[in-house]
């Protein structure tokens, strides 16, 4: 089933009317799921994309990265996910960093310093070559990969409920948790597609193991470069969207090393022990987005 048969575009087609139902039924309800003037706000639409757009990227990394791994590199499974301990450690240090940076540099600055190296490790990886060695060839690019996610999230996190109040800091958190996940399962098929045209229109005429293999890896070349223009989008968005005059009602707030930590993960619990954390504490107004005070 390809990507222009009738059945894709059927699919398709039903999924856009489905949605289209569900945002027009949205708009007259009384008491909706999704209050749609919740985008209004400038920072919650820019996290949204931004999360979006980031996960789309990265949920396919995962996967051509583990292909490369085990179909190129031969590695077996466990230590194919052995492999991508780092790339975790990474993240884990990122998020530790965003922690210490958030409170002086401001969440404006920070996913842009994140994005920023995400992307340069994606671009890394864009290179990766048929005859390839773990240390000296994916390894550069999933590091940095990591420590910029880590960089990301957490900052992304904050500033897609700054100006959100504390009755609707749930739906943002759900949104924010949303836009992760379809953006990982939007950004998986379609890169998995391009990557599989790839491969196909190489795979013409006699084929050996060494054309084969060649064209695997053209194929990872080529999703890999569209994550990488993924990246490079989420970035532009947060440099224009995320400034601080942009941030409605912008607060000081506490945030414990544990909530860090769990936005890294999921963008679902923030949110609410912020909005909890606020209701327990008296705000001043902050001149940036959102400034965390660590305990």
């Amino acid at each position: 089933m390809g990507g222009g048969s009738p059945k894709t575009v059927g699919l398709l087609a039903a999924g856009v009317l489905l949605l289209a139902g569900f945002l027009a039924l949205e708009r007259r309800s009384p008491a909706p799921l999704m209050r749609l003037s919740i985008f209004r706000l400038p920072s919650l639409a820019a996290a949204d994309m931004t999360l979006l757009l980031t996960a789309a990227a990265v949920f396919a990394t995962f996967f051509f990265v583990s292909l490369y791994l085990q179909q190129v590199l031969g590695y077996r499974p466990l230590r194919a996910g052995a492999a991508f301990l780092p790339f975790s450690a990474g993240i884990a240090t990122g998020a530790t960093l965003a922690r210490k940076l958030v409170p002086r540099l401001g969440v404006h600055v920070v996913p842009l310093i994140g994005l920023a190296l995400a992307t340069a490790g994606m671009i890394v990886l864009t290179q990766l070559p048929t005859d390839g060695r773990y240390i000296s060839d994916v390894l550069p690019g999933v590091l940095p990969l990591g420590l910029g996610l880590g960089l990301t999230f957490v900052p992304m996190t904050l500033a897609g409920t700054s100006g959100v109040s504390r009755e609707d800091a749930g739906l943002a958190s759900g949104l924010l948790n949303t836009a992760q996940q379809v953006g990982g399962s939007i950004g998986l098929a379609v890169l998995s597609t391009l990557a599989a045209s790839r491969t196909t229109s190489l795979l013409h005429g006699p084929v050996t193991r060494g054309s084969v293999l060649s064209a695997r890896v053209s194929g990872f070349h080529v999703a890999l470069i569209a994550a990488a223009v993924l990246l490079a989008a989420a970035w532009t968005i947060a440099a224009l969207q995320l400034r601080p005059r942009r941030v409605l009602d912008a607060k000081r707030v506490d945030v414990p090393r544990d909530l860090a930590a769990a936005a890294v993960g999921c963008a679902q619990c923030a949110p609410v022990a912020v909005a909890d954390t606020r209701g327990r504490q008296t705000t001043t107004p902050a001149d940036d987005i959102t400034t965390a005070r660590h305990r």
